[in-house]
């Protein structure tokens, strides 16, 4: 096994933070771009290509959706009781 069920217990509420996060945060248009582009590796010039918008525009949603996830997470990590590394 790779994983203590002590890991695996963090990766699971790591995996719930980021979701929560992702759903409370970001419009559909961010989200459905910072997947394309984060987890499935479009580019940006894909992703634009098939929204048929500019380049820029994907480029400056994808950075906004990073920066709220930021903010979002370390107020999180502000409110939380527990220690984290």
């Amino acid at each position: 096994m790779f994983f203590s069920d002590r890991q695996e217990w963090e990766r699971q509420q790591l995996r719930d933070l980021l979701m929560a996060g992702y759903d409370a945060c970001l419009t559909d248009k961010q989200r459905r771009r910072l997947w394309l582009h984060c987890v499935d590796k479009l580019t940006l010039e894909q992703i634009a290509g098939a929204e048929k918008v500019s380049h820029q525009i994907i480029s400056r949603s994808v950075a906004v959706a990073k920066r709220k996830l930021k903010k979002y997470f370390e107020k999180q990590v502000a409110e939380s009781p527990f220690q984290w590394r």
